[in-house]
């Protein structure tokens, strides 16, 4: 009786050592995971999860959506570049273009959307789950371009999070 008594004793002294050190390690292991996790997740700075993403953007489908025109700014000879595109807004948040970058040097950006129920372009929001228009402005001085030359460059819509939104190698069709 005594021997089958200790077998079980070794038997449960066995199984405590082995969870004990799988304990120790999974436990290590889990705070490793986390420590990589909160070195490379971007988490929320506010009281809202912000999204990694909340556009999707495509280059407008008319012929002239996007174009640019000779011009003078301060005196000096300019291009003034003009562009439309379509943003779909892809998170559970309303989104507002607020800034604009270029693959180029430029000057004085301006960007709107288009109001979803009417035909106004202002700072105004892009509802969840929904498409607009967004419109743009900028120059470019000195020009790069002659009249008649289509200018291509990158394209950055830049929203109230601080997301970026590329789009390459969007042309500009010279008037």
């Amino acid at each position: 009786m005594t021997d089958g008594l200790n077998i079980w004793k070794l038997i449960l002294e066995v199984a405590v050592a082995v969870l004990t050190i799988c304990g120790i390690i999974l436990g290590w292991f889990r705070k490793l995971v986390e420590f990589v996790r909160a070195r490379f997740t971007r988490r929320p700075k506010g009281l809202i999860d912000i999204p990694k993403k909340s556009l999707v953007l495509i280059a407008g489908q008319k012929e002239y959506s996007c174009s640019w025109q000779e011009g003078e700014i301060e005196g000096n000879a300019a291009m003034l570049m003009h562009g439309t595109i379509v943003a779909t807004n892809i998170s559970e948040y309303s989104v507002r273009a607020v800034s604009l970058k270029v693959g180029a040097k430029i000057r004085h950006p301006m960007i709107c959307t288009k109001d979803q129920e009417s035909n106004m372009f202002g700072q105004f929001m892009i509802p969840s789950r929904s498409m607009s228009e967004i419109s743009f402005n900028f120059w470019i001085s000195p020009p790069t371009k002659r009249k008649g030359q289509s200018f291509k460059t990158k394209v950055c819509i830049i929203d109230q999070f601080g997301n970026e939104h590329w789009l390459k190698n969007l042309e500009f069709k010279s008037l």
